[in-house]
């Protein structure tokens, strides 16, 4: 009976999360995500990511369920994410640390309502601390990190230090039949995610160097505020093989030079299932709900201000466009004008900031494209990435950042 009040008392806060969210404006990383299940555009065939393909299929599969509507993918996906601090809870019996990791993954200053890959890969690694089969326990890994490949260094130490030999060797045979399975029936899909898993984001990392400076703001203000957390939980578990997969994971994401608030959603897990004390938890928790303002108003302007004026034309842009007939395409990193507009992605490659610098094959591609056949419609917005003069096209609409050319 005190369980199912606890998980009750749970699904509540996780809903009342999921409800915030879901009504905040979408960002460019959660409608690269999005594209396919919007659209159509095929992850890799139509533009490249320098995420898991996983990720996009998540989404994909949310919006076949529950419809073309961003408020309903953003509850769903925000009631799965908490979903698994209740099995953690079911599993574990540790009602603190199930509340933590609801608190922690859906955090405002960890950019929760922003997309970001982490806090799926979170909720698995908090199963496999709530000490499952190995089998169970492997597979939960395994999957985190095929959804977050930066956690491959973490995986490995886990194989180590829990015995998982046979399950990482059974993993690896399978993984070795796939691969070879693409490179011989379906080469395209090979390159593809060779491109995006390895040869976009190694490139990125070294057109970084230099240009980030060392500890930003949104570095200082996560690391401000994981701090108390961590520290909480070092006392709780002083343990060095406790934490050195999730050191390792924080090592790996500073080696590419940027560290966001969002990049260290999966050290959650580890913090949670640490076995800090209830009334600290619950300390942390007010200083998170007060210091959000209860999530309530515009989360973009209190977290992220610098996106906030820009998400909200993106959606009337889309919005506006969404009935028109024709081709698109949206010359700035904003692609949540496709998703509004429901259009899908031309040239094999959507403006995604740093994605698109470093993207050079996909780039002449798209120029060849354009030159064959040129969008009926082209947004013109912050940051674009290539220089458009507007020749042979009319304005038809703008707003303070935006603008709107329609072919003659």
């Amino acid at each position: 009976m005190i369980i199912a009040i606890i998980l009750a008392v749970y699904a509540l806060i996780a809903y009342y999360y999921a409800d915030r969210y879901s009504k905040s404006d979408i960002d460019p990383d959660w409608a690269m995500f999005n594209l396919a299940g919007f659209t159509g555009s095929i992850y890799g065939r139509d533009f490249v990511d320098c995420k898991s393909p996983l990720v996009h299929g998540l989404y994909w599969l949310i919006a076949k369920v529950v419809g073309k509507d961003v408020r309903r993918v953003k509850l769903a996906y925000h009631l799965i994410v908490s979903a698994f601090g209740s099995a953690y809870i079911l599993a574990s019996q540790d009602v603190a640390g199930g509340f933590a990791y609801l608190v922690l993954v859906n955090s405002g200053w960890l950019y929760a309502f922003h997309g970001n890959v982490g806090a799926v890969a979170a909720g698995c690694f908090l199963l496999v601390l709530s000490g499952p089969s190995p089998w169970a326990a492997a597979s939960l890994a395994l999957a985190a990190t095929l959804y977050e490949p930066k956690l491959i260094i973490t995986f490995a130490l886990l194989v180590g230090l829990k015995g998982w030999s046979v399950q990482a060797g059974a993993f690896s045979a399978i993984g070795i039949g796939v691969i070879a399975c693409l490179y011989i029936l379906r080469r395209d899909w090979f390159y593809w995610l060779m491109e995006a898993n390895i040869t976009i984001p190694s490139r990125m990392t070294k057109a970084r160097k230099g240009l980030y400076p060392w500890v930003s703001q949104y570095t200082a203000n996560v690391f401000l505020y994981l701090m108390p957390w961590t520290i909480a939980a070092v006392w709780a578990r002083p343990h060095l093989l406790y934490w050195l997969p999730p050191l390792a994971y924080f090592l790996l994401t500073g080696m590419g030079r940027v560290i966001r608030p969002n990049h260290l959603i999966p050290l959650v897990p580890w913090i949670a299932a640490s076995g800090i004390q209830p009334e600290w938890v619950l300390a942390l928790a007010a200083t998170d709900w007060v210091s959000s303002g209860l999530y309530l108003g515009n989360i973009w302007f209190r977290f992220y201000p610098g996106l906030a004026q820009r998400v909200v034309e993106a959606k009337m842009i889309g919005q506006w466009l969404k009935d028109k007939p024709g081709t698109l395409w949206v010359n700035s990193l904003h692609s949540e004008v496709y998703i509004y507009a429901q259009k899908p992605v031309r040239y094999g490659l959507a403006e995604q900031v740093e994605i698109r610098e470093v993207a050079e094959e996909r780039r002449e591609a798209m120029r060849e494209a354009w030159g064959r056949r040129p969008a009926d419609w082209v947004v013109m917005g912050p940051d674009p990435g290539v220089n458009f003069s507007g020749a042979g096209y009319a304005e038809v609409r703008r707003s303070d950042m935006f603008r709107i050319f329609q072919k003659r």
